[in-house]
């Protein structure tokens, strides 16, 4: 077994993994790398910070911002009506702006929400959509 001397000087839990992984077969390091990473965090002090940061102060002001943003347009539509029809969203991946959306304008507009995930179409067009609009 064959450990370094910047290893053996790591204190606490973190030291023991990074031993341990050391240890390993270097065949081996390469799979255990993500189950390490993650053990990292739930044990090394710094990294439960900084999870526990992002977590409670990082990611929650994200929301509230835009939840701010989102009562920011509401208000602004519902001043300047009628602004009637579609809501459409691309790129929705969660939803989450969507449902922000829906939370705030659906007590005060009839709109219908639509919302498109570029990731994974579900239908194909067919070539007489594909041509552009027409007039009739």
């Amino acid at each position: 077994m064959t450990i370094t001397s910047d290893s053996s000087r790591t204190p606490g839990a973190a030291g023991l993994l990074r031993r341990l992984y050391l240890a390993l077969p270097p065949g081996l390091r390469q799979g255990v790398m993500p189950l390490a990473h993650r053990l990292r965090q739930w044990i090394d002090p710094e990294a439960r910070a900084h999870r526990v940061w992002l977590r409670d102060h990082y990611s929650r002001f994200g929301v509230q911002i835009r939840e701010q943003v989102f009562l920011s347009i509401a208000r602004f539509c519902h001043i300047n009506r009628p602004i009637e029809g579609y809501y459409f969203e691309f790129g929705c991946h969660s939803a989450r702006t969507m449902k922000l959306c829906w939370k705030h304008t659906n007590h005060l507009f009839d709109w219908t929400y639509v919302a498109f995930d570029s990731a994974c179409p579900r239908f194909r067009i067919s070539t007489a959509s594909r041509s552009g609009p027409r007039a009739d």
